[in-house]
């Protein structure tokens, strides 16, 4: 597919990782990125910049407003296509955004061809909207004379020759028939309470017999004695826009069916990652590459018990911490050979987080835990890792303590030469959350975010 290239796209995404990795895809082949980190974020640069052709909305941000609040503000204040990006898709999202003007929906870590397609079929479909704006058609009926006139536009869009004068009623045999009492009861309340109406109707065209949805609406002319003189008002053709929709719906019905077996198949193709790392490791003559192959062999194989969570249970997007951390953390240690000397204490109570705080929490437990296996229990032969979970007044705890050597003071996660640690730092940020650690007879890590 052929890239309009300039484009200028602000991507709303929270999650760090994931907005740099999308910025560079998508400027890659041809778009320009604005990362915009919070809904608040992207209001603010909306009223900053004019050159923006689309938006790229997360619909779950962490904190203040969500996606779908940032979108209302967004269009109430600028006409641009709006794309959602979600983890899953399910009835809440769908009911939650029905009342807003979107361009669909598309699930986080597709394809970039999934993603492409999404975005150029909203930038063609924006700019035919917006031309179909410019024609609409305009139309007038007095009500004592029954008499209807149409703009040109108006009558192109039934398919009458232009310079003619159609009647009312040549007008209402071009609804389907079922749309015709919904037309009659319109226009009658209307009558009676003189509000504007919109209504959306089929109509088969005069001159082809091609069927066409449109979009009528109309207000109430009062008269010099204050009752209804005329009605008049605008059509709009909305069929190009309505297949389009109805092809977004018959994907969202296929998609929780899909995501499914996309579970399997990541934590497959991360098994056979991790074998690939652990293969590349084993015939590795230097020791620290090697090391950097082990750990990165490692962080896939504790990203795998996730996903292999995920495809056991029935709800993708959520997860108890009951059913995940003590999976996790039985994976992490036994990845190391001294596996066999540690005593792991768990204490997880049984709450449910998604799947945006389940992640970044997985990859920080792997280091850490990664970490104490690897410089904690030199030496010891009765290592002990404890590890708590909890939650209250809706804000998530997690301890992780062990009985071996220190972490040494000039250690943090601000500004560690540690790839891990660095990594923890900024997945903590992610979560808005905070990171304590106590020394003293081993080390004790405490982390808290809001669920």
């Amino acid at each position: 597919m052929t890239v309009e290239c300039g484009k200028t796209i602000m991507l709303v995404e929270d999650d760090i990782l994931t907005a740099m990795t999308e910025k560079m895809t998508l400027e890659k082949h041809g778009y320009y990125v604005i990362i915009a980190k919070s809904g608040e974020k992207a209001v603010e640069i909306i009223r900053m910049y004019l050159r923006i052709d689309l938006v790229l909305m997360t619909v779950d941000l962490f904190d203040g407003i969500d996606g779908i609040q940032a979108a209302e503000i967004i269009l109430n204040e600028r006409t641009l296509p709006i794309i959602f990006l979600s983890n899953h898709f399910d009835s809440d999202v769908s009911e939650r955004t029905k009342n807003i003007i979107s361009y669909g929906y598309v699930l986080k870590n597709s394809s970039f061809m999934v993603l492409d397609a999404s975005i150029q079929m909203a930038l063609r479909l924006f700019d035919s909207q917006q031309e179909s704006l410019l024609k609409m058609g305009t139309w007038r009926l007095d009500l004592e004379t029954n008499l209807f006139t149409a703009s040109e536009p108006g009558l192109r869009l039934f398919g009458f020759p232009l310079g003619s004068h159609p009647a009312f009623s040549d007008v209402v045999a071009c609804f389907l028939p079922e749309d015709r009492q919904v037309a009659a009861v319109t226009l009658q309340n209307a009558l009676k309470t003189g509000e504007p109406y919109s209504v959306e109707l089929q109509i088969h065209r005069a001159d082809t017999g091609e069927c066409r949805s449109i979009v009528s609406m109309g207000e109430i002319i009062p008269g010099p004695d204050g009752r209804p003189a005329a009605v008049q008002g605008k059509n709009q053709d909305v069929t190009e826009r309505r297949l389009i929709e109805e092809g977004y719906q018959n994907q969202l019905s296929e998609k929780d069916l899909m995501l499914k077996e996309v579970h399997h198949r990541m934590k497959n193709n991360m098994h056979t990652l991790a074998s690939m790392f652990s293969l590349q490791s084993g015939i590795l003559v230097d020791s620290s590459a090697r090391e950097v192959i082990s750990e990165a062999g490692r962080r896939v194989k504790s990203m795998m018990v996730l996903y292999e969570k995920l495809y056991q249970g029935t709800d993708f997007n959520r997860m108890s911490v009951f059913v995940y951390l003590p999976a996790l953390v039985d994976e992490i240690v036994a990845n190391f050979p001294n596996s066999w000397c540690v005593t792991v204490e768990k204490k997880i109570d049984d709450f449910i987080l998604d799947i945006l705080k389940l992640q970044p929490l997985g990859i920080i437990l792997n280091e850490l835990i990664s970490n104490i296996m690897k410089y904690a229990f030199i030496g010891r032969n009765d290592a002990l890792i404890s590890v708590t979970a909890s939650l209250t007044d809706n804000r998530v705890t997690i301890i992780l303590g062990d009985n071996g050597c220190d972490l040494p003071e000039c250690v943090n996660f601000e500004n560690s030469e540690s790839f891990g640690l660095l990594l923890v730092g900024t997945l903590i940020k992610q979560l808005r959350g905070s990171i304590l650690i106590e020394r003293g007879c081993g080390t004790r890590i405490c982390m808290e975010f809001n669920r």
